[in-house]
This record gives structure tokens, C-alpha cells and sequence, in this order.
């Protein structure tokens, strides 16, 4: 599995660092939503772990602008706190799942393989 990963919490950046270590899964960290547009112009992922709340470009946008060249890869809204309109937001962003921050390495892979064969 290659998963890109947004996030701008170093704390959250390691703790996807050892689930990715655990799953045994490639994966590229960016920090920001414009980060994560550019390598996705370049790099096909199977997965796309984005934080909601990021400086620069936030998720939301993030996803919007991917969706004008990728309608496919998966993308999961990883928030410690999303609340019902930012979840409709997120849905018409083009964002397929959300996930609670913080996570463990059971429900990454449980979210991101649910979706992988979905789109498949």
C-alpha cells in the first residue's frame, strides 16, 4: 500500500510514522494541503490521509483541488474535531471518510482498506 499522508502536527507525524511501520506500508509525509496537491500531480497513491486543519492550504481545499485531476484515490479527513457542517463540506470536497484523531494502526488500516477496495 502507498499512502500520502498531510499533516502539520509533529506529534501526529510520528504517530502515523510508527502505524505505517506497523502496517508495513510506503508512505510520503507532507505538511500542508499544497504540498499533498503537487506530489499528487506526480505520484498515483492508493490512500490519501489528510488533516482537516493545516496551514498553507487545509484539507478541505486540498481535496477540492485533487478532485479536479483524481476522482479515484481515496481521501480520509482526520480531525480531533469535526462537526456536522465541516463533515458536509468535506463530503462535497470530494472526501470519502473521516477519522478521529487520535487513531490507532487498526483503524487506519481497517478505513484505508475498506476504501481501497471500494474503489477498486
Amino acid at each position: 500500500m502507498n499512502i500520502l499522508i498531510a499533516e502539520d502536527d509533529y506529534m501526529i507525524q510520528t504517530l502515523m510514522d510508527i502505524c505505517m511501520g506497523i502496517l508495513e506500508w510506503d508512505y510520503k509525509l507532507v505538511e500542508n494541503g499544497l504540498q499533498a496537491v503537487n506530489i499528487c500531480k506526480t505520484v498515483d497513491f492508493d490512500a490519501i490521509i489528510m488533516d482537516v486543519y493545516m496551514p498553507v492550504m487545509n484539507g478541505i481545499e486540498a481535496a477540492r483541488q485533487i478532485r479536479i485531476f483524481n476522482t479515484m484515490t481515496p481521501i480520509i479527513a482526520v480531525s480531533s474535531h469535526i462537526d456536522y457542517p465541516t463533515k458536509i463540506e468535506c463530503a462535497k470536497a470530494g472526501i470519502n471518510a473521516f477519522m478521529a484523531k487520535p487513531f490507532t494502526e487498526d483503524e487506519i488500516r481497517e478505513a484505508v482498506i475498506k476504501l481501497v477496495v471500494a474503489a477498486n
